[in-house]
């Protein structure tokens, strides 16, 4: 076939040799349980950087939340199941309520097991996703 089985048992190509006689199995044959799974609440993280005060809060998709002047609105969050390597992923909007009611500090994803590969940029604050929970 069009598969190529390399070191330490990794295909490119699709498909993976299984132990049965050769036999090809396809590695998205069960693709519902590899699916990410929609969230009902984030849990965050916040950091006031001047004066050092560390917050752990939830807020709801759909919703927003408060941590101190930053108001955080969660569009979407979705979590990987066990089946997969753990990652939530979360859409934010965060604004900043001090210099003017709607000045957007941040919009976009973030990731629970990489903050820095999109992080707000605020000069007292940060925020980062802990997780995505489903209940």
């Amino acid at each position: 076939g069009g598969s190529v089985t390399g070191p330490g048992g990794f295909s490119v190509g699709g498909a993976t040799e299984s132990s049965q006689g050769g036999r090809l199995a396809d590695p998205f044959e069960d693709e519902a349980a590899l699916a990410s799974v929609a969230g009902s609440r984030v849990e965050l993280r916040g950091l006031d950087k001047l004066t050092g005060d560390v917050a752990t809060f939830e807020a709801p998709v759909g919703g927003d939340v408060a941590f101190d002047r930053l108001r955080i609105e969660v569009k979407a969050c979705f979590s990987r199941p066990a089946a997969r390597a753990p990652e939530s992923s979360v859409f934010l909007q965060i604004f900043d309520t001090k210099p003017e009611p709607d000045a957007m500090s941040f919009s976009g994803w973030m990731f629970a097991s990489s903050p820095a590969l999109s992080a707000m940029d605020h000069p007292r604050y940060d925020v980062w996703v802990l997780s995505c929970k489903t209940s």
